[in-house]
This record gives C-alpha cells, structure tokens and sequence, in this order.
C-alpha cells in the first residue's frame, strides 16, 4: 500500500471519528512515507517487516450494514477471508451448563476455592434467564 492511500484511509478515519483510536499497520515503507506519516499524526512508524494475522469480530450484520451505506464495501473485503458465524448464545442455551462450568472451574483454580460446580436450580436460572 502505498504512503497515499494509508494515509487518506487514516485522514478519514481520524476525521470521521476524532476519538476512536486507529492503528495501521503498513510492512512496505520507506523513509519519506515514515517521515509523511509522523507530520500526519501517527504516533510512531515501524519500517521493519513483520508476520501478522489479524482476527476481527463484530455482532452486526455488515452485508446488511454494507446495503445501508453504513460499512464500507472495501473494509469487508479486506478483513473477509473466513467468516465464522456463531450463534447468539441465547439461540444456543445448551451450551450455558458447558460455559458455566469451564469458567467456575477456571476461577477455582485462580482463585485456590474448591468450587465443584452449580446448584441445578442455578444452572436452570442461568439458561432460562433473557
């Protein structure tokens, strides 16, 4: 990517939304494109290539957030090479005794309490609960 178009991208977001932070990251640069970079207000330049994976979430639908004009088209394309789609967990409430039990169990350990697991009156409160 050339210094150009990161630098427009980060142009419009840092004036679409002054108060989210924005990290770019560019492998390919070069001493003029790190020193356009810092005159724009990035905080600091890596020139050094590096190995990256990204892996990014939402709960919004984004075809139906790209049909309203409110995400971009290109951004989609870019972050969507393997799309997972999980359920809610309310649309998967036999998983709830599974989550319940890994996460009582995790804090037992942290915390050195012999925490056996749930009341089956709290497991069902758990499940049942909207």
């Amino acid at each position: 990517m050339d210094g150009h178009r990161w630098s427009a991208l980060f142009e419009e977001l840092r004036n679409s939304r002054p108060t989210l932070p924005v990290i770019l990251l560019n492998a390919h640069g070069t001493i003029p494109d790190a020193v356009d970079a810092t005159s724009r207000g990035f905080f600091s330049y890596l020139t050094k290539p590096f190995d990256m994976r990204l892996i990014s979430g939402t709960y919004r639908d984004l075809d139906a957030a790209m049909a309203e004009g409110q995400f971009r088209e290109d951004f989609y394309y870019r972050l969507d090479v393997v799309s997972l789609t999980l359920p809610r967990l309310n649309e998967r409430r036999e998983d709830i005794p599974l989550l319940a039990a890994h996460f009582v169990h995790q804090l037992a350990r942290k915390y050195g309490k012999p925490i056996n697991g749930f009341a089956p009156d709290a497991l069902e409160a758990l499940a049942t609960a909207s």
